[in-house]
C-alpha cells in the first residue's frame, strides 16, 4: 500500500463520533472498537478450570496520557492493560488501564484495593451462564488480597 492511500484512510477512519466523547474515558476513540473484540473474545471462550489473571505492556513510544514507565520489565514504556487468560494463552477478557479502572467498581476498589479489583472487574465480564463455574484463578502477589476469596 502506498503512503498517501494509507494517511488517507488513515485521516477518515474512527471508530467513535468525537462530539459525544465521554471526557472520563481517557480511551473514548477506541473504546467502541475494545468492547467489540472483548465482546468477541468473551463469547469464544469455552471454560476451563485454570484462568490467569496478569498485567502486560503494549509497547508505546509517542506522547498519550494513559502512558505507563515500568522499570524492571521487558517493556518499559506502553500501555498497561489487565488481561484474563486462559492455562493454553486464550484471551479471555482484558480491561486497559488510564491510572484508575474506567467504570470500575466503587465499593471493591475501596474494600479490595484498585489491582484485586480488576481481578472480579475481569471476572463480572464473563457472561453469566459462564460465570458460576468452578474455576481456579491464578495470580502473582500484585493482585493478592486477603477479602478476595
Amino acid at each position: 500500500m502506498r503512503r498517501n492511500r494509507f494517511e488517507k484512510i488513515m485521516q477518515f477512519i474512527h471508530f467513535a463520533d468525537n462530539s459525544a466523547l465521554d471526557k472520563a474515558d481517557k480511551y473514548a476513540k477506541v473504546r467502541l472498537l475494545v468492547k467489540l473484540i472483548s465482546n468477541r473474545f468473551i463469547s469464544h471462550f469455552q471454560p476451563e478450570k485454570s484462568l490467569s489473571h496478569d498485567e502486560a505492556m503494549i509497547e508505546y513510544f509517542g506522547k498519550h496520557g494513559c502512558k505507563q514507565c515500568i522499570r524492571g520489565k521487558t517493556i518499559r514504556f506502553g500501555y498497561k492493560i489487565w488481561w484474563l487468560n486462559t492455562h493454553d494463552g486464550y484471551l479471555v477478557s482484558f480491561d486497559l488501564y488510564q491510572g484508575y479502572t474506567y467504570k470500575g467498581n466503587v465499593q471493591n476498589e475501596k474494600t479490595l484495593g484498585n489491582c484485586a479489583a480488576t481481578v472480579l472487574k475481569n471476572i463480572d465480564s464473563l457472561p453469566e451462564e459462564k460465570r458460576h463455574f468452578p474455576y481456579n484463578f491464578c495470580f502473582d502477589n500484585l493482585f493478592t488480597c486477603p477479602l478476595l476469596k
